[in-house]
């Protein structure tokens, strides 16, 4: 049984080497970890535009790491096209596998995701409410935070608390302009009615 930065082989009972499990001995993060609380407040102050860097992000750490061919940005535009590729390569990846954290169901959030991408962009065209299309933006996000979960729960047990901080210009720079076009955004709309 595995209890993060310490692995039991079940079958003789002995430590697992760092062959065995690629989590043994990490120093970098998997995926882009940021905390879930970190992730709710980034969604809310950038109107929705915090996802779309954090799809970009856990993109680009898989082509860092496999899957070569791929482009993180076009993966993050197009993300209603992508997202069940995604949410399943995270929980796929050996790093994540090794540590025996409960995977997500990729799927059903994919599904939740899409679906909820889908009605904000049909909402948007019929020029409903911006308030409903704000409120199906958060249930997209609400669809990525299993998958949030699950990064911070593999990182917790694979690499030590001092490599986790990352905070830097791209963070900033996306929550402003998410926050600068969603209050654009709120105002014009509001304005019209």
């Amino acid at each position: 049984m595995r209890k993060c930065n310490y692995a039991i082989d079940e079958a003789s009972q002995g430590p697992v080497t760092e062959e065995e499990d690629p989590t043994i001995g990490a120093e970098e993060t998997c995926f882009f970890h940021t905390s879930t609380s970190k992730f709710v407040a980034l969604t809310i102050v950038s109107f929705g535009l915090w996802q779309v860097y954090w799809l970009y992000r856990n993109w680009r750490y898989l082509r860092d790491n496999g899957r070569r061919g791929i482009s993180p940005f076009w993966r993050s535009v197009f993300d209603l096209l992508w997202v069940y590729d995604l949410f399943n390569s995270i929980k796929s990846q050996p790093v994540a596998m090794a540590t025996r954290v409960r995977p997500y169901p990729a799927g059903n959030l994919a599904i939740g995701y899409i679906v909820a991408g889908i009605a904000s962009i049909a909402l948007y065209a019929f020029e409903a409410s911006p308030w409903w299309q704000l409120g199906l933006s958060f249930l997209n996000a609400a669809c990525m935070l299993p998958v949030q979960s699950f990064i911070v729960r593999v990182n917790t047990c694979s690499v030590p608390r001092r490599a986790m901080s990352q905070t830097g210009a791209g963070l900033v720079a996306v929550v402003i302009l998410g926050a600068l076009c969603g209050i654009l955004y709120l105002r014009t709309a509001c304005a019209g009615e």
